[in-house]
């Protein structure tokens, strides 16, 4: 799980640990990182981030976490 505390965000953390995520994978030779989040309204910076960090939105399962909130499913070819 990706959690940056509001005091924090904005300031390049959130970034900095996907970053360190991705190259520990690139190190183990993954090809592709998931991640996941939900579709409520106050989800929508974590859905913006995924995308500008390169990830494209894959899949979303309906009424996945409880009615009318669904899973988003973004991934990430770590080949590139």
């Amino acid at each position: 799980m990706l959690w940056v505390s509001p005091s924090h965000q904005r300031q390049g953390v959130g970034n900095a640990l996907i970053n360190q995520v991705e190259n520990v994978l690139k190190n183990k030779h993954a090809r592709l990182l998931i991640v996941e989040t939900s579709s409520l309204h106050d989800f929508s910076a974590a859905r913006d981030f995924y995308s500008k960090q390169g990830f494209i939105k894959e899949a979303r399962i309906r009424h996945y976490y409880g009615i009318d909130e669904d899973k988003i499913i973004f991934t990430k070819n770590m080949k590139k």
